[in-house]
């Protein structure tokens, strides 16, 4: 697969959630697309310096909203939960609320 192609993801999120994507998106001149894969290698940058890590739980309220990153991001979010036996949900929710507390938009 070509590096630009896309696969869908999708993930529950609170409106809150939502609308911090949103904002962060605008503010960067990005798409929710780019701010995706933004956040994944962020994360998997992050994940990386911890030894011991616990997962977020995805909230039982909100929307499921579909996601396009990239094919080479989502296989390494893949092979993280994998790795640390989690679902692949719980990886990209975590990874959303950290970034977005991170760039200050949670």
């Amino acid at each position: 697969m070509a590096n630009n192609e896309r696969t869908l993801q999708q993930v529950k999120l609170p409106k809150i959630v939502q609308d911090a994507l949103k904002d962060y998106a605008k503010a960067n001149n990005l798409t929710l697309n780019d701010s995706y894969d933004a956040i994944f290698e962020w994360f998997l940058k992050y994940r990386s310096l911890k030894t011991t890590f616990f997962y977020f739980a995805c909230p039982m309220e909100g929307d499921y909203k579909s996601m396009w990153p990239s094919v080479n991001r989502v296989e390494k979010i893949k092979s993280l939960a994998k790795k640390d036996k989690t679902q692949v949900n719980r990886v990209v929710f975590t990874a959303i609320v950290l970034f977005l507390q991170e760039h200050r938009k949670l």
